[in-house]
């Protein structure tokens, strides 16, 4: 990977032609590619957010830290990086009381690691399933493990809260930005943060499934999970934009983020 690589506008028009070429080869029953480059689609748009937040500091971190596992990865990383805005944040204070006290009140370590740890439970049981037999009990289970991947989108949210509150107490903050473009740059960020929770949620079934079908399996029953599952991502990315909202969001241009609603996301996992 090249340092080109790294701007997310690049990244973000790879993924719209992955996510072309997915559609043509899901069209057409070529299922185990099909799935490949809808993993990869997903997977670059996904990073290139990443990217435009400043999540992600370099070429080591997507490719080794991150690398395909954006679901379970992403979870880790992201948690580190509350943890390091926090810690920049209450550093500021020259007393140790009250750099310790700000520290405990913004980050409470024992509840932000219960919720990794079920966060990465439900992630794992998605996986799971990628290549059992779709029928009702499955899908009701599904829709209920992503139902309740959604409800802690608030964890997504604080990521972009402690940046917002590091960005305002560093000398970055005194640009010439006015208030309104100052208020413009949260709300982008804030529906960036949104992006990654629907995203990371649609990418978690493509995890195990890609390496197994690239490697070790030859074809996938068409009745699997893991299709049923690809056909829904494409249908929600194709109808609803996704990836043209987020090439705007990259732009700044918010425009788009009624598209990003998470009940819209839901009606295509619903029989």
């Amino acid at each position: 990977m090249s340092d080109q690589n790294l701007d997310p506008h690049n990244l973000i028009k790879i993924a719209q032609r992955d996510f072309e070429d997915a559609k043509l080869l899901l069209e057409n029953g070529r299922y185990p590619n099909a799935i490949f480059m809808l993993q990869q689609s997903i997977e670059k748009a996904i990073k290139s957010l990443l990217i435009k937040l400043g999540l992600v500091r370099d070429e080591k971190e997507l490719r080794i830290e991150i690398s395909h596992y954006v679901a379970s990865k992403l979870i880790k990383l992201l948690e580190a990086r509350t943890y390091d805005y926090v810690k920049r944040i209450c550093g500021a204070s020259s007393n140790e009381f009250e750099r310790r006290r700000c520290e405990d009140v913004l980050l409470p370590k024992r509840v932000e690691d219960r919720i990794s740890e079920k966060l990465l439970d439900i992630v794992n049981t998605i996986k799971s399933y990628a290549f059992s037999k779709v029928n009702k009990e499955i899908s009701n289970k599904i829709s209920q493990l992503i139902t309740e991947l959604a409800s802690p989108s608030i964890y997504t949210h604080a990521i972009i809260l402690t940046k917002v509150l590091y960005d305002v107490n560093s000398k970055s903050c005194h640009s010439a930005r006015s208030p309104k473009e100052k208020l413009d740059k949260m709300l982008v960020e804030a529906l960036i943060a949104h992006s990654i929770n629907l995203l990371i949620i649609a990418h978690i079934p493509f995890e195990e499934a890609t390496i197994k079908l690239r490697y070790y399996l030859s074809t996938v029953d068409e009745d699997s999970l893991i299709i049923w599952w690809s056909k829904r991502v494409k249908k929600w990315i194709e109808e609803e934009g996704i990836l043209t909202c987020i090439e705007m969001l990259l732009n700044e241009d918010y425009i788009c983020g009624s598209r990003l609603d998470i009940q819209v996301f839901f009606k295509y996992f619903k029989e």
